[in-house]
């Protein structure tokens, strides 16, 4: 007799075989950066997409830029603690642009 299989068991395995499951981690990184930057920052930033292992963020103000650049290490640090590994090595902080 056969008995179900939860999703959540198999999924991890079947990500890995495919090749992708690194990448679907990475991308989590969106997901978290609201709570891993905190409300000022997260005021003046939007996270737009992971490619790689870098994340590229929308920033409102070249000074935001300036002062994140200075935040940057402490930043990936937190990220990547959240994310469990070090799955970003990078971010790029871009001006926003008039949408």
């Amino acid at each position: 007799m056969s008995y179900p299989i939860s999703i959540k068991d198999v999924l991890p395995n079947v990500l890995s075989s495919l090749g992708i499951k690194k990448g679907i981690e990475r991308q989590r990184a969106i997901f978290v950066w609201d709570k891993v930057v905190g409300r000022d920052i997260r005021r003046h930033t939007k996270p737009r997409y992971v490619r790689g292992k870098k994340i590229w963020v929308d920033v409102d103000d070249p000074i935001w830029i300036q002062q994140l650049s200075f935040l940057k290490s402490k930043i990936l640090k937190k990220l990547n603690t959240e994310l469990g590994e070090e799955h970003i090595v990078d971010i790029i902080f871009k001006l926003k642009s008039g949408e």
